[in-house]
């Protein structure tokens, strides 16, 4: 709501409210849960260290996070906490500099989830068929997108589903069935990074017509099928990852799907609230 006053603690606080800034404070805790994994994953892609240029690549998911944790606060802040007599121009000004810099991340990040797609291009097959990996104790096998196991004597001889071996330079290798779920994992990070970007623009756009009046009744619903098909995607990668036993990455896109929802019922909000305002003034003005 962006009626003056209209924000009292009742409303800040209602059980609703709770539950939204609980969903944003687990989102807020991925930030941490996708470090730990790819800082394990970064210590064996690149064991003499991640220098300033990798860095974005190896903490992609990360980064990605972060700035998306940040960009839905000041979306919430924008779209519903922050009453429109306050959203003065130098808070406008500062919120637009702070999301210049989460849409850089944001930018960075896909890159890298590309970046990850293409190293995958690099992985060469080992001649000859070498389904037994208990030759290759100590080094790292992947079972999953840059999710690695160490090969020992107990897991040698039942970690390679298929009889195609292949590796990436030294210590890493994987067979052909775990390659294949990795490539289309990275496919659905990258295809997950563009319809997100694509998700935030329009809603920017949203954002901007309305701080200059009600929506057009063709505008508004040409935006709403055209963000349905979006997250429709969005919900496909979600069952996807969960398919492939990608918890945490089906967790987390489930969370950002509810919290966005909760944004775009914002939106819906104040599109109803100033289109209400505008109605009340031709009313007045015809007085």
């Amino acid at each position: 709501m962006h009626q003056e006053n209209s924000h009292n603690a009742t409303e800040l606080f209602s059980a609703f409210q709770l539950f939204k800034y609980a969903v944003y404070l687990i989102l807020a805790y991925n930030i941490y849960a996708f470090y730990q994994e790819e800082a394990a994953a970064a210590v064996l892609m690149n064991p003499h260290g991640v220098d300033w240029g990798g860095f974005i690549n190896a903490y992609a998911a990360t980064i990605d996070t972060a700035a998306w944790v940040l960009l839905l606060l000041l979306f919430e802040l924008e779209t519903w906490t922050i009453p429109d007599e306050y959203l003065t121009r130098p808070i406008k000004l500062t919120f637009t500099i702070i999301r210049s810099f989460c849409y850089a991340f944001i930018a960075s990040a896909f890159v890298g989830y590309f970046q990850t797609f293409l190293e995958l291009q690099g992985w060469q097959s080992i001649t000859g068929n070498h389904p037994d990996l208990c030759h290759r104790v100590g080094q790292s096998f992947m079972y999953s997108l840059e999710r690695f196991t160490e090969i020992n004597l107990s897991n040698c001889s039942s970690l390679a589903q298929s009889q195609q071996l292949l590796t990436l330079g030294e210590g890493l290798v994987t067979d052909a069935q775990h390659f294949s779920v990795s490539w289309w994992l990275s496919v659905a990070d990258v295809v997950n990074s563009a319809d997100w970007i694509l998700v935030v623009l329009i809603l920017e756009v949203e954002v901007w017509l309305l701080t200059r009046g009600p929506l057009g009744k063709l505008g508004f619903t040409t935006i709403k099928y055209v963000k349905a098909c979006l997250y429709a995607v969005l919900v496909t990668i979600a069952i996807f990852w969960g398919f492939y036993g990608e918890f945490i990455d089906f967790w987390d896109a489930f969370m950002w799907i509810v919290a966005f929802v909760f944004i775009e019922n914002n939106v819906v909000q104040w599109q109803e609230e100033v289109a209400a305002e505008e109605t009340i003034s031709s009313n007045a003005a015809k007085s």
